[in-house]
């Protein structure tokens, strides 16, 4: 008998012992399951209890949480390459002020600064022709002018995330939702798993 042999004559076996607990198994893996979707749930209800909300307000920070995630790629690397370049002038304007000496370098940096000031302005056209009302961004000198400029998608992340109120109700009350799911999916692949077993003895064959 090859090694080949023997190992397909184990993996018949081992296919036979976990199909004759099969029920077994199931059975201990839902109670675990509706054990923990019931803790997941009582902790969702105590946060709601502590933090004096009502089950709707969760729902709706669910929503805000997945329409941020649901932004695209594009907008959110464009956001951070205004945030880069208006950095960018700023640092640049204040080596110019602070290094009075060298005409020539001052030159070099002020070229510099022209250059980055017109990829800030380009980054903000963009930005502005898909955005509106309060989103919109002022030009770049206004932007400049400022001290500390407040980004409105700033704004927008932190009243989505709530990181100190709403993000440990969010994250308990998808886990309620998505451990079910979890369960119906790991019992659908070991059925199929179980209604195969000849796939299982060939990869193992091949293995040998």
């Amino acid at each position: 008998m090859s090694k080949a042999d023997i190992v397909t004559i184990q993996a018949s076996g081992w296919n036979k012992r976990k199909a004759e607990n099969l029920d077994r198994t199931f059975a201990k893996r839902y109670i675990k399951t509706v054990l923990r979707i019931s803790e997941a749930s009582e902790y969702l209800e105590k946060l709601i209890k502590e933090l004096s909300r009502q089950e709707d307000t969760v729902q709706q920070w669910v929503s805000e949480v997945k329409e941020w995630t649901a932004g695209t790629t594009s907008q959110n690397d464009l956001e951070k390459t205004i945030e880069g370049l208006h950095l960018s002038v700023k640092q640049r304007k204040y080596e110019l002020y602070r290094q009075p000496d060298g005409i020539k370098w001052r030159h070099q940096l002020r070229k510099k600064i022209a250059a980055v000031k017109r990829a800030l302005e380009d980054a903000v056209t963009k930005h502005n022709a898909v955005m509106g009302g309060t989103d919109k961004l002022p030009p770049p000198n206004e932007l400049l002018a400022e001290e500390n400029y407040s980004w409105p998608w700033a704004y927008q992340r932190a009243r989505c995330l709530r990181m100190d109120v709403g993000q440990s109700c969010v994250l308990a009350l998808m886990s309620v939702r998505v451990l079910p799911k979890e369960d119906v999916a790991r019992d659908a692949g070991t059925r199929n798993l179980e209604q195969t077993p000849g796939n299982t003895q060939t990869t193992l064959c091949a293995e040998g």
